[in-house]
């Protein structure tokens, strides 16, 4: 606000008279609306990093460490070695009949390479356990890379399924030559074929890559959390 030089009222900005005694203004007080005024520039805020959210968090897989990608893939070659031959079932040198893991335990009517009828073969369910605990162990490295697990307790899974699965076979697989009664006396003959000891290699290796896991530092970063957002200054 200006005042009036001839009585001293306070007048608008921009006011040609004074509205208290009519007098004329000067041209500064009535041109002291048109004056630009000085940009201040606004004052530079601080940027800082917000913190990603959850969803983000759960979007981005983990970073799998060395055990579970060893664990991952061993897994899947078990998967794929269950419907492999296991047994192969010879008589005097000629084969006989060959079985698959899934043969094994699902049984069923056998073809012989003789062309002769089909034999019943008498599945083992259990048998089955082997492939569930190795889509277990490919699930348990899904849930370590979607963040839905610590990597130790995945670990510890797998290492409780890979040991089931072994005494499995072994308990089986022992006396293999029993297996073959159901094809013929005295001359059968049983061999253990590549699809029976990739499964076990593979399990070997689950157990290998597990305990790498689990010997491994624990990671600040598990179960969806994210590192803590760092914040940045700026001039």
């Amino acid at each position: 606000m200006a005042n009036c030089p001839n009585c001293h009222a306070e007048v608008a900005e921009g006011s040609r008279f004074c509205l208290a005694c009519g007098a004329p203004l000067p041209a500064a007080v009535a041109n002291a609306e048109s004056t630009p005024h000085a940009a201040t520039p606004a004052p530079r805020p601080i940027a800082a990093y917000a913190a990603p959210s959850q969803n983000a968090a759960h979007t981005r897989g983990a970073k799998l460490s060395k055990g579970n990608k060893i664990v991952g893939p061993a897994a899947a070659l078990v998967l794929l070695c269950f419907f492999m031959p296991w047994v192969l079932v010879s008589c005097e040198d000629q084969p006989v009949a060959s079985f698959s893991g899934w043969q094994l335990a699902s049984g069923g009517m056998i073809q012989t390479s003789f062309g002769a009828q089909p034999f019943p073969l008498e599945g083992s369910p259990s048998l089955f356990l082997v492939l569930l605990a190795g889509a277990g162990c490919l699930a348990l490295v899904y849930m370590v890379y979607r963040r839905r697990i610590a990597p130790r307790q995945s670990a510890y899974g797998a290492i409780g399924l890979a040991v089931l699965s072994l005494l499995i076979l072994f308990v089986k697989f022992a006396g293999a030559q029993s297996q073959a009664a159901q094809v013929g006396p005295g001359t059968a003959q049983v061999r253990m074929e590549y699809g029976f000891w990739g499964t076990m290699l593979a399990y070997l290796a689950i157990i290998a890559g597990a305990v790498m896991v689990v010997k491994e530092p624990e990671r600040s970063v598990e179960l969806g959390q994210e590192e803590p957002a760092r914040a940045t200054f700026s001039d």
